[in-house]
């Protein structure tokens, strides 16, 4: 008997946008700089109570069920963000965007205002939604999920981490069976980011502010949730038949920053009632790279200041304010996404 026999830095990990709900991908990946991880299949363990034999012990031999009906696969991955992959995550966890139609392809993503506002149809194949593969060695014993959304990104930022780089947490859900064993020995793969200016650094933070004032960051943490909840069923295939998004839309913005005179100013005009704007900003607006953020938020009561690191962290929950969405995240490359 022959054994499979290699460590987990050698499989890689691929993802493609689909165009159509419900047929996952064979080709055309983007090769993630991503940690090593594994997907859980969510296999359903169903186990009747059923009279039986008076058993001393619980033994589920023959009462138990494996099934994938309903089943929504998930896989969480942490890697380097790109200026060429980023859209897709950001699309998919908002749920809406719209793009310029002249390089760099400006995309304006708006996180909705009501709980299912921006709602895409996924069965009409609107939306963003994926194949997502793992690509073992042995490419004729790869796996794939299909039709993932992300329900969850969390981007982080600071000098000491990470290469003072942005990474990215995103969770993806998947619809269907997991697939193991898939052939992908004849996929094209192609990796994104070839020099430095694919990427995103603390140091080329060029515009922070909070309630009108700028701040001097110190690290900062990004959370996007949709709440995805698999929904409905898909008559005769077993698989759930959609995703419902919004069950809430939360956003939490917690940066660290430099105690100074602004961020008491900051400290000072956050303790009302008024939904003040936080702007995180990187490159130039127009400009191949360029990454805005621009939240609306109250934030917590924010605490002292540390004296030992001179430092304060402020916690903001997005809201709305006025007509105003609570987050509009803007977003330049030059890959025409045909949004």
């Amino acid at each position: 008997m022959t054994f499979d026999s290699y460590t987990k830095n050698e499989i890689q990990y691929g993802i493609a946008k689909q165009t159509t709900w419900g047929t996952g991908l064979a080709t055309g990946f983007v090769l993630l700089d991503i940690e090593p991880t594994v997907i859980d299949p969510k296999i359903n363990m169903r186990r009747p109570n059923r009279a039986g034999p008076p058993y001393r012990h619980r033994i589920y031999q023959v009462s138990t069920i494996h099934d994938y009906k309903g089943s929504a696969p998930t896989v969480a991955i942490r890697g380097i963000t790109k200026k060429d992959e980023i859209d897709l995550f950001l699309y998919s966890v908002i749920g809406g965007v719209s793009e310029g139609v002249t390089t760099p392809y400006t995309k304006t993503l708006t996180f909705p205002s009501t709980p299912g506002a921006l709602q895409p149809d996924f069965t009409a194949s609107e939306g963003c939604f994926f194949t997502f593969v793992k690509l073992m060695p042995d490419k004729t014993k790869s796996q794939r999920i299909i039709d993932c959304i992300c329900t969850e990104l969390t981007l982080h930022c600071s000098p000491d981490g990470d290469d003072a780089m942005i990474y990215f947490e995103a969770t993806l859900m998947g619809r269907g069976e997991w697939e193991s064993d898939v052939d992908l020995s004849s996929a094209s793969f192609q990796r994104s980011g070839a020099d430095d200016s694919d990427y995103y650094y603390f140091h080329d933070i060029k515009t922070f502010s909070g309630a009108g004032n700028a701040l001097d960051p110190l690290g900062l943490t990004m959370t996007f949730k949709n709440n995805a909840k698999p929904t409905g069923v898909e008559k005769s295939s077993g698989k759930f038949l959609s995703y419902t998004l919004g069950r809430p839309y939360e956003l939490e913005f917690k940066p660290t920053v430099v105690w100074d005179a602004n961020s008491r100013t900051t400290q000072m005009a956050t303790q009302g009632t008024v939904t003040h704007s936080w702007i995180l900003e990187w490159g130039t607006a127009g400009a191949d790279g360029h990454l805005k953020f621009t939240i609306q938020g109250q934030p917590g009561p924010a605490p002292d200041a540390d004296g030992d690191t001179n430092s304060i962290e402020f916690t903001v929950d997005a809201q709305q304010a006025g007509a105003t969405a609570p987050v509009t995240v803007l977003l330049a490359n030059a890959i025409d996404r045909t949004w």
